[in-house]
């Protein structure tokens, strides 16, 4: 099963989230690497939430909406990105990578081994 930077982008205009983000990008390659991994039933760790917004876990959270897949949640600590009001429809999915290489070589020993 493969994703594209235009499925993401129509997904998030159309979906019915229950939280809200409290960013207002995301990176593609990242989500693919996690619906990959998902997919392929990696475990993830949970994903942290306060005030019906996610705080850490965008990524995790849109690839479990698309797969349909239970991630748990957990109360995250309340911080100033809690001021910020952005809706799903509107974030940004951006082509280049986040992650450095060390990071990749970390999540690769997490999640691949």
């Amino acid at each position: 099963m493969k994703i594209t930077k235009e499925f993401i982008e129509d997904f998030l205009s159309s979906h019915k989230f229950s939280y809200e983000p409290n960013q207002n990008k995301l990176c593609f390659p990242k989500l693919e690497r996690i619906f990959i991994r998902m997919f392929n039933d990696s475990y993830f760790r949970p994903i942290k939430i306060a005030n019906e917004k996610i705080i850490e876990g965008h990524h995790r959270y849109v690839c479990s909406e698309i797969l349909t897949k239970k991630i748990e949640m957990i109360k995250g600590g309340i911080n100033i990105s809690m001021e910020t009001n952005y809706s799903w429809s509107a974030v940004i999915v951006e082509k280049n990578d986040w992650d450095s290489e060390s990071d990749l070589k970390l999540y690769e020993k997490e999640y691949d081994l």
